[in-house]
């Protein structure tokens, strides 16, 4: 049950079933404790998963992994141990970091990574233990998207050649490490490769890592068939591509199309669906269009926040609708209660000073 909580981010559920555990004596049992870790750290609650390790009287390498994945994903600032000491901590109760150890660490942020030079370290110590990237297809997707993060692609495609054959996650990673580079054209190529190839499937995150290179090297045509290709394999309703697809449409200046995608039936619009739609207005001086939108997304019970306010008031100052930004302005601090930030009121100041109103 704690499980399913973490899953879907029910904390005050998580907690309840953590104090019946508790009362009965389980907490101590490995796969009990281990999955109340888990779920507190995938609510955001890392310092209770951090409380519970440290109640552990033994643990094994799958709390270690619980712990180390957590702090990887929270990114939290204030927990100051280094992930090296991590390793050594395991070691010396005499464990050994297994593929899902490695994994995690692989994921920490570009920062880290490259302030002290993890990535080395990792891939030694990968070698060392014999950790085959051959078979391992996840260690080698996690190792890939570490190098490309440390602007390292052409080291990622050396792991990528080292695996045979790889799946269709390693084969998203080099293609997403090379457009993040700015490798295009070798974005495309591998892309296009992996359609020939009946063992490896594509996937939704396969179609979002290639759009950016379709949009740039083949302009709308491109952006058009990897759309085709979506609602081919039916990925039309998955939001990230969706969202994706908008805002590459709107980029390309094809409002008709990005609207059609966000207005599809089964598509379950969130946010940044709405912002990428009224920022894509905006952009093409299209102020009423964008305004008709925000309206709409308050209409059917969407909440507006900053960056969506930031794209509406942006595209009435580029339309001259001042009226119409000013009156969004203050009903989003009087109605929706949010705060003036920095860079609402900056759309404010560039629209009124668009119109001549300033002074």
């Amino acid at each position: 049950m704690s499980k399913v909580c973490g899953e879907v981010g029910d904390l005050n559920s998580g907690k309840l079933i953590h104090g019946k555990i508790f009362k009965i004596g389980f907490v101590l049992d490995f796969i009990v404790a281990i999955s109340l870790m888990s779920m507190y750290s995938k609510c955001g609650e890392f310092g209770e998963c951090l409380k519970l390790f440290d109640e552990m009287p033994e643990r094994n390498v799958g709390a270690w992994n619980v712990i180390i994945s957590g702090y990887a994903d929270s990114g939290d600032l204030n927990f100051d141990k280094d992930m090296s000491d991590f390793v050594k901590d395991m070691q010396i109760e005499g464990l050994k970091p297994d593929v899902i150890t490695v994994s995690s660490l692989l994921s920490l942020r570009d920062g880290d990574m490259v302030k002290r030079n993890y990535g080395r370290e990792l891939r030694g110590f990968i070698v060392r233990n014999e950790l085959a990237l051959g078979s391992e297809f996840h260690l080698g997707s996690c190792l890939i998207d570490m190098y490309s993060r440390c602007n390292k692609v052409d080291v990622g495609r050396r792991v990528f050649d080292s695996m045979k054959g790889g799946n269709v996650y390693t084969w998203t990673a080099m293609i997403n490490g090379y457009v993040k580079n700015g490798s295009l054209e070798e974005g495309l190529v591998l892309f296009q490769e992996i359609q020939v190839r009946d063992e490896v499937e594509l996937n939704k995150a396969s179609l979002v890592s290639v759009l950016p290179a379709c949009s740039a090297v083949s302009g709308l045509i491109g952006v058009k068939q990897i759309h085709g290709n979506a609602i081919k394999k039916e990925f039309n309703d998955d939001v990230s591509l969706c969202n994706a697809l908008i805002g590459i449409y709107s980029k390309c200046g094809s409002l008709d199309h990005a609207k059609q995608v966000c207005e599809h039936g089964s598509f379950h619009r969130d946010p940044i669906s709405w912002s990428s739609m009224i920022s894509g207005y905006g952009l093409q001086g299209k102020g009423e269009e964008a305004i008709f939108v925000y309206n709409k997304m308050l209409h059917l019970g969407n909440k507006s926040d900053m960056i969506t306010i930031v794209g509406v008031l942006s595209a009435c100052g580029r339309s001259g609708l001042v009226y119409e930004g000013l009156r969004i302005y203050k009903s989003t601090i009087t109605e929706c209660r949010i705060k003036a930030t920095v860079e609402i009121c900056a759309c404010v100041v560039n629209m009124l000073g668009r119109s001549g109103q300033l002074g």
